[in-house]
């Protein structure tokens, strides 16, 4: 299926200058959280964002989502490059209440001296401009209803909910303002298992609801899998994959994906053996800019790659992959 563009991001960037010591002198360090990002994300698609702890997604999210500024590129978001307007200006902006976040932890992301109806009032207010009584009643109890939450528990407070039910709250706070994208950051990984499978139902639900387009963020790849149209594999600030869900998963082109991939858990079936990575993990402190940046735990590495960092390159239809070798696929 071909989406119309939402969001296009071009060679995004996120460098947090690094404190030296008193002895020390130089040039300044940089850590490179976030480097040289493209992504695009359609009206109605549904893109995953994968890797390990560290390796920049939560940063991204961030950036994404005006809370942090980047240091260079582009945040096109129908039509507007969002870049340009400064995070600590970005709540005000008429283009806040079409981009939401939801956190990871349904607790801390929720104001502990509001109830479940004032979380979900409060964006409605100030996003919204909804301040009459009535109205704001009737909406709170819309997105209450719509998330499967109970309208009874519209006045407790965080610490009276279950995990589950602050997760619908979050959501529905989310949904209330009516977005066109949403970006979950690790959305169920708080929650048991049981409540997580809810949770994704009710999020695959909004989506085909409300052509709600989503960036879903986490560390399990068999819930991306199911998910998400797409998928974009991020190692140490950079995305060195990219492409269908479905066909990333099935044959990996990147070997850091494929590392991913034959980690993953199955059912009934024996696991493939798993090729550790032989070397340490390269550091995000002012990496080589002609290195690649996963190739001292490569088992493939070559020469080429401490001489000339790969770039993203088409490897099949609608495919990507940041590797001078990449894996055959079938």
């Amino acid at each position: 299926m071909t989406y119309a563009p939402l969001l296009r991001v071009d060679h995004l960037a996120k460098r947090f200058p690094m404190r030296k010591g008193l002895l020390r002198r130089g040039a300044p360090s940089f850590l490179h959280a976030v480097d040289d990002v493209n992504l695009t994300i359609g009206a109605g698609e549904c893109v995953g964002l994968v890797g390990e702890s560290g390796c920049g997604k939560s940063t991204l999210v961030r950036v994404l989502a005006r809370l942090l500024d980047a240091t260079d590129g582009v945040i096109d978001f129908d039509g507007e490059n969002l870049a340009t307007v400064p995070a600590g200006r970005f709540a005000g902006h008429p283009r806040r209440r079409e981009l939401q976040v939801v956190f990871q932890d349904p607790t801390e992301s929720l104001n502990p001296r509001y109830t479940g109806f004032d979380c979900i009032a409060e964006p409605l207010r100030l996003l919204a401009g909804i301040t009459e009584a009535g109205e704001l009643a009737r909406r709170v109890e819309e997105a209450a209803t719509e998330v499967g939450l109970p309208l009874a528990l519209l006045g407790r407070y965080p610490h009276q909910l279950s995990g589950g039910q602050k997760a619908r709250v979050n959501i529905a706070r989310a949904v209330a303002v009516r977005p066109r994208l949403m970006i979950l950051d690790e959305p169920t990984a708080a929650l048991d298992v049981s409540v997580q499978a809810i949770v994704l139902d009710l999020l695959a639900d909004l989506r085909q609801r409300h052509g709600l387009s989503y960036l879903f963020v986490s560390h399990d790849l068999n819930v991306v899998r199911l998910m998400c149209d797409r998928v974009m594999v991020m190692y140490l600030g950079r995305i060195v994959e990219s492409g269908p869900a479905a066909e990333v998963f099935a044959n990996p082109a990147h070997p850091y994906t494929r590392l991913l991939v034959d980690a993953l858990p199955r059912l009934g079936v024996p696991a493939p053996p798993v090729e550790l990575p032989a070397g340490e993990p390269g550091s995000p402190i002012d990496p080589d800019p002609q290195q690649c940046r996963y190739a001292s735990r490569c088992p493939k590495a070559h020469s080429k790659c401490s001489e000339i960092s790969p770039s993203l390159t088409s490897a099949g239809t609608a495919r990507e992959v940041a590797c001078h070798f990449p894996l055959t696929m079938a």
